[in-house]
Order: C-alpha cells, then sequence, then structure tokens
C-alpha cells in the first residue's frame, strides 16, 4: 500500500505528492480510496516528422490533409511513413481516431463490452472502431505507396534508425525517446532535427456535426480552437456550439501508453520502508529535478512548469519539449486493463496475431488485410452461430450471459 507516499509531504514544501500529482493519474491509480502504484515516466505517443521535410505550416490538423501531406511527401525514392512490422506502436493513433469519434465515454464503453450500459456483442459494430481502420489503411495500406516498401519486415530499432538518417521517410509513429534511443548508434549526433505533431483530428467526425459542410471548413474550425478563439464563427467556419464542443474535445485527447510504468513495493521486499523512503524523494522538487538531468525525455505526473526548467530549457531537443507541452494541456485517456471485460481494441483475431502495421503493409496479399477486414472478423467472430464466442467470453469472466 503506497498510500502513505501520496499523502506525504515532501520537507520544505507544502503539497503532498498526490497533491502535486496530475489529477488524471491520481484518479487512475486510485483503487477503493487507496493507492498500490506509483508513475515513474510520462512522455507522449505520436507522429514524428523531419523538420526539414515538413515546415510548421504543413502540419495537418485533420486526417484528410494527413493523408493528403503524404501523397506529397512520396517523391523519388522517398515515402510518408516507416515503421516496424513488429512492433504495435500505431495502436496509439488507432485508439486516438477511435476516441476523437466516439467521445471517450463511448471508447470506454467499448472495453466494458457495454452498448447502453448493458452487456452486448454489438459493441464491436462502433463506428468510430471503423472509422480509425479506415484512417489507419489510408495511410499504411502497401498498395497505397505510402510506405517505405521494407516497413513490414524491419527490427524496430532498424526503422527508427534508417527513420532518423533522414532520406527515406518523412514521419514515424514514436516517441520523445526515440532520439536517446538511438543516441549511441549515431555516436552522439543525430542527423536530422524532428518534432511530433498533436494527432490530426479524424476527419470522419464531420458526420457527428450538423454545421461543418467539409475538411476544409473542419480544418478552419481546428485553427481557431488551436488559437483559443472560442468563437462559433471566424475565418472559413461558422458552426454551432455542439460541433465546436465536439471537435474542441476531439483536438485534446492525447493517449496515455504508460499505464505499465509503475513502481511497486513487494511486501515481501528486503526493505519495504527504504523504497518508500525512495519514491517520496523522487516526487519532491530536488527528486523531480534530478529525474530530469537523468531521463532527458520523460516527465513525472505532476504539476510543474517543466518547460521553465533550466535544465529543460538547455538540454532538451524540440521534440522532447513539444511531448513535454502535450502532456501538459492534453486530456489524457487510457484503456483500464484491471477490470475491463475486454483487453485490446482491435482484439488479436483481427490482426491474425500480428501488428495493425504489418496487417496493413504486408507485401504478400495473404497477409494483408484492409481496416474493413479487420473490423469485420472481429465483429464476425464475436457475433456469428449465435454469439457462441461472446457468451463463452462472458462466462470467462464470471458473467451471466
Amino acid at each position: 500500500d503506497l498510500s502513505d507516499v501520496y499523502t506525504h509531504v515532501p520537507e520544505g514544501e507544502t503539497r503532498s505528492i498526490g497533491e502535486k500529482m496530475m489529477p488524471f493519474f491520481r484518479d487512475y491509480y486510485a483503487i477503493d480510496g487507496k493507492y498500490y502504484y506509483l508513475n515513474w515516466a510520462v512522455c507522449s505517443y505520436g507522429i514524428v516528422y523531419n523538420t526539414a521535410l515538413i515546415s510548421d505550416d504543413e502540419i495537418p490538423v485533420t486526417t484528410d490533409e494527413l493523408t493528403a501531406l503524404a501523397d506529397e511527401l512520396c517523391v523519388g525514392g522517398q515515402k510518408a511513413f516507416i515503421f516496424s512490422g513488429k512492433e504495435d506502436y500505431w495502436n496509439q493513433m488507432f485508439y486516438t481516431w477511435w476516441a476523437q469519434y466516439e467521445g471517450v465515454e463511448n471508447f470506454n464503453s467499448f472495453f466494458e463490452g457495454k452498448v447502453n450500459g448493458e452487456y452486448s456483442a454489438e459493441i464491436f459494430g462502433q463506428q468510430g472502431r471503423l472509422e480509425a481502420y479506415e484512417v489507419c489503411e489510408d495511410l499504411l495500406l502497401y498498395t497505397n505507396e505510402r510506405i517505405f516498401e521494407n516497413s513490414a519486415s524491419n527490427e524496430f530499432m532498424q526503422a527508427q534508425n534508417t527513420f532518423l538518417e533522414g532520406d527515406t521517410a518523412a514521419m514515424m509513429v514514436n516517441g520523445a525517446w526515440l532520439e536517446n534511443e538511438s543516441y549511441d548508434y549515431f555516436e552522439g549526433e543525430i542527423p536530422i532535427e524532428t518534432d511530433i505533431m498533436r494527432t490530426p483530428v479524424v476527419s470522419g467526425i464531420r458526420d457527428l456535426c450538423t454545421t461543418i459542410a467539409d475538411d476544409a471548413e473542419l480544418a478552419a474550425l481546428i485553427h481557431a480552437i488551436d488559437r483559443g478563439e472560442p468563437s462559433l464563427s471566424g475565418t472559413g467556419y461558422e458552426v454551432n456550439q455542439a460541433d465546436y464542443d465536439r471537435v474542441a474535445n476531439a483536438r485534446k485527447l492525447l493517449y496515455y501508453a504508460g499505464e505499465t510504468h509503475n513502481a511497486v513495493v513487494p511486501t515481501t521486499g528486503a526493505n519495504p520502508d527504504l523504497a518508500k523512503e525512495f519514491l517520496k524523494f523522487l516526487y519532491s522538487d530536488k527528486g523531480i529535478d534530478a529525474y530530469l538531468s537523468a531521463s532527458s525525455c520523460s516527465i513525472l505526473p505532476v504539476d510543474v512548469d517543466y518547460l521553465s526548467k533550466p535544465f529543460v530549457n538547455q538540454n532538451y531537443s524540440r521534440l522532447m519539449k513539444t511531448s513535454i507541452e502535450q502532456v501538459l494541456t492534453s486530456e489524457l485517456f487510457t484503456i483500464d486493463r484491471r477490470d475491463n471485460l475486454l483487453e485490446d481494441g482491435h482484439i488479436i483475431t483481427a490482426c491474425k496475431n500480428q501488428s495493425l502495421e504489418f496487417c496493413l503493409g504486408a507485401p504478400n496479399p495473404l497477409d494483408r488485410m484492409t481496416g474493413k477486414e479487420m473490423f469485420d472478423s472481429t465483429y464476425n467472430y464475436y457475433n456469428e452461430n449465435n454469439q457462441m464466442m461472446w457468451i463463452t467470453l462472458l462466462m470467462q469472466k464470471g458473467i451471466q450471459p
């Protein structure tokens, strides 16, 4: 039980560790009023890009704009994207576009297996899930020719280092840590400058809006939202409050994939009390500064003005600073895998036990699936044969069908 760590007030400070913590994390880790985990690293995933190939004014704000940019970037031997088919980094994009379309509440309902509060195999027909699959298909399907040809067979570090060499692909879904991971490979000199874009809003969200005519108007609204403008009309857009709010909520979402970055203290350990003292120090102001100097890309989930700290300003790269800014200014969401009926968003049956990016980017047609095929495969798996597999799943979880 780490509750006493959360209530601890570090020496010379006025707030407890729990009070310093970002509300999302404090709420996420609470279990029946107690705490058994403490996060040790927060960083953002997203589309990392080569700043020499994509300028600030070219950053897409909708997925249709992202697809158009990808086409523009495919010149000569260069492609828009590179990835490793042996890792599932694109899950983070898939989840974000899905939650943008459905809203976080409906997104979470999927993992509970519930439609309108009741267990139902129809949850696999959730439209936002299909929208996310189809965006990923547009960008990654092998036959669309927007990906580096060998991506599906790449080892992860091979793909990452190839991206950082700068002449193969303009974008890679990754995180702020990629420069640190490749530092030794490049002998301390990363060849390109990178940054991470805020995830574009799924263009299909227009189908849920009554006052947004096309993608151009959606993009104009997003630019206004990014500027902090609350007006319902402006250059290139005129919308009602409901559509403004829907798009604004979608724009600020950031999927947090570090829910497994937890420190725990085993009661059978050699010195549990000493371990707790270390965690108390880690979350003190002095400990946070020490952590930053050792990490150089991650932060702890506390309410601190990280970007004004001298060490961050002097030593963190543009990519790392943008990652921190996104964490601090976004609405974080994640999958609570502790009690949910479903543990994964596209379910392993959808992708033939392979990553999402492999199933889309595989050169061999026998290995490849479209977004609609992945969507249908899971829906059919749980709904065919009088929902036999759905009933089996419920019973395995101790739920009476």
